[in-house]
């Protein structure tokens, strides 16, 4: 039963692979990645989801901003491939940092 009465209802509908679930600090929406490559935001309000980043390698560390504003994550190729990136973004408007970090 949900605080309003109401009966349960899932959170989203959708049936694809996600992973790296990450809540925002008002608990309003969820960040999670889908098939390890695309950053999604779900709207608990109104069950909007939001494909906010795409890359071409896993992305991962999925973590929100104290204030809700911006999203941190990375992008990384398997140990040894390449670089890692350490990635925000702010979802609302798309404004996206990106830090190189090579390692090894």
């Amino acid at each position: 039963m949900s605080v309003n009465g109401g009966g349960p209802k899932p959170a989203w509908p959708s049936a694809a692979s996600a992973t790296g679930f990450a809540w925002s600090p008002d608990a309003t929406r969820i960040a999670f990645v889908v098939n390890q490559t695309d950053l999604t935001v779900h709207s608990l309000a109104d069950g909007r989801e939001q494909l906010v980043a795409h890359a071409d390698a896993a992305i991962g560390g999925v973590n929100w901003s104290p204030d809700g504003a911006m999203l941190a994550y990375t992008v990384g190729a398997a140990p040894g491939a390449g670089p890692t990136q350490h990635q925000t973004i702010r979802p609302e408007i798309g404004n996206k940092m990106i830090f190189v970090a090579y390692e090894g």
